[in-house]
């Protein structure tokens, strides 16, 4: 019998285990992963920053953008649910078929 103790979390280690689900994700994406969640192009999310009408701030990263995860969700009515970390990997087992 595998006890819920002796399992890792390799990103979780904190004892609370109740989190926003954007904690359990990278704070920042690079622009072309989120010029797709957007469905826009590229070329399109760079005239977009140039002309300053991008949705929501973005990170100048040397010479690439980063975008928060947060606002990406918020732009995209992803609501920042709270979650339990068990409900998260019971959910992964699940959808693996194990």
């Amino acid at each position: 019998m595998v006890r819920a103790s002796n399992l890792s979390r390799s990103r979780i280690s904190s004892q609370n285990l109740y989190y926003y689900a954007s904690d359990l994700y990278p704070s920042f994406v690079g622009l072309q992963e989120a010029a797709d969640v957007m469905g826009i192009s590229i070329s399109g999310a760079h005239r977009l920053i140039r002309a300053g009408q991008f949705p929501f701030p973005v990170a100048r990263a040397g010479r690439s953008y980063k975008v928060s995860v947060k606002a990406l969700m918020h732009f995209k009515d992803i609501p920042d649910v709270i979650v339990h970390v068990d409900d998260i990997e019971n959910g992964a087992l699940h959808a693996s078929g194990g």
